[in-house]
This record gives structure tokens, C-alpha cells and sequence, in this order.
């Protein structure tokens, strides 16, 4: 039944799809939806080695686009890229676009100042403690020029 329903979905969502003039792929937001629509996991708690612990890493900023999470993010969008360490040992991942991880808020602590960001990304190129800001969550942490930060991070309530 459920598979139905998600099938109907799908469907229904692909069929006002119109191609955007001159892009040459569908409109960013239905494509989103779309992908939003296909995922229905429930994330569960994070895993024991983070849970309630305040954790230090390094911070970078990247160009956000499709991320591994199936969502198509913008510079403007307050995002995080988890190093794919993480993002792969997450309870309940199995390869697939429906990670239990993605969406999930994390709060990034810098010098007094604080952002809250959602996981749409994972980052291949990042060691175990590092993870990649979009240039919006970076700028509300410090400048660009800084280029890489030393972060606090949780997960958020």
C-alpha cells in the first residue's frame, strides 16, 4: 500500500514537471519535492558516539547543489556537508538517497557565535573530524577569508 502511494506520488509530482527554458532539467524546488516525497525515514536518535556530546572539528565552506541526501541546496541555504564517515556509519543507512541522517539540525558553535544547520550533504574529501559549510552557515561563523574554522558542534534538540 505504501509503496502504491509513493508510486502515486511520484507520479503525480513528475507530471507537472516543465523543463526549465535554457537549463535543460526540471525546476529546482519540484525536483526537491519530489525527492522529499520518495524518503519517508524517520530519523532515529544519533548514534551512540555523538549523543549528547559536544564534539570539536574542523569547518570548511563549499558550493551546496544536489547533495547526497537528493536535495538541491543554494549558497543562501544554512547546510551542512557531514564528512562521509559519519554520514555512511549512520544507524540505519543502506546506500541509498534516504539516509536517516539528512535533515537532521545540528547546532556549530565559533568564537561566541552559533548556527543551527541541517544535513543535506556528505563530504567525500573530509577526514573524520572535518564537515563542509555552506557559504551562509560559514559567513554567520566567520569570514570567508578565514577559510577554515575550528567548530563546536551537537546535535540540536
Amino acid at each position: 500500500m505504501l509503496g502504491k502511494s509513493l508510486g502515486i506520488v511520484f507520479l503525480l509530482a513528475i507530471s507537472t514537471l516543465t523543463p526549465v527554458q535554457g537549463a535543460g532539467f526540471f525546476p529546482t524546488r519540484t525536483f526537491d519535492l519530489v525527492a522529499r516525497a520518495a524518503c519517508t525515514t524517520v530519523s532515529p536518535d544519533p548514534p551512540d558516539f555523538l549523543d549528547g556530546e559536544q564534539v570539536n572539528w574542523d569547518a570548511s565552506f563549499y558550493q551546496p547543489g544536489l547533495g547526497a541526501c537528493g536535495i538541491v541546496n543554494t549558497d543562501n541555504d544554512l547546510i551542512v556537508a557531514m564528512n562521509h564517515i559519519v554520514f555512511d556509519a549512520y544507524p540505519g543507512y543502506d546506500g541509498v538517497n534516504c539516509n536517516p541522517i539528512c535533515n537532521r539540525p545540528i547546532t556549530i558553535s565559533y568564537q561566541g557565535k552559533s548556527v543551527e544547520v541541517t544535513v543535506t550533504d556528505n563530504c567525500v574529501a573530509c577526514g573524520v573530524d572535518e564537515m563542509q559549510l555552506s557559504p551562509a552557515a560559514f559567513e554567520q561563523l566567520a569570514d570567508e577569508s578565514e577559510g577554515l574554522i575550528e567548530v563546536d558542534w551537537s546535535w540540536a534538540n
